[in-house]
């Protein structure tokens, strides 16, 4: 899964979202494209779990920085 949302966030963020396809996806991860079908049904779908995994470390980062500042006082 990591390969395949990296590789779908390498596309996104060098060539946009026209250049994202299954297949593209598929050869930047190494991966077969079926494996890709099993998780997500469709390009949106990739880009909503990527969404998703960018939302999930924002929420990481700002319970560490609550966490660090009410240690502080």
């Amino acid at each position: 899964m990591e390969a395949i949302l990296g590789a779908a966030d390498r596309i996104l963020s060098q060539e946009g979202y026209e250049a994202l396809t299954m297949r593209r996806v598929a050869e930047e991860a190494g991966v077969p494209v079926g494996s890709i079908y099993q998780f997500h049904p469709d390009k949106g779908a990739v880009v909503d779990a990527l969404g998703r995994r960018y939302l999930e470390g924002f929420a990481t980062a700002i319970d560490g920085l609550v966490e660090r500042a009410l240690a502080g006082n």
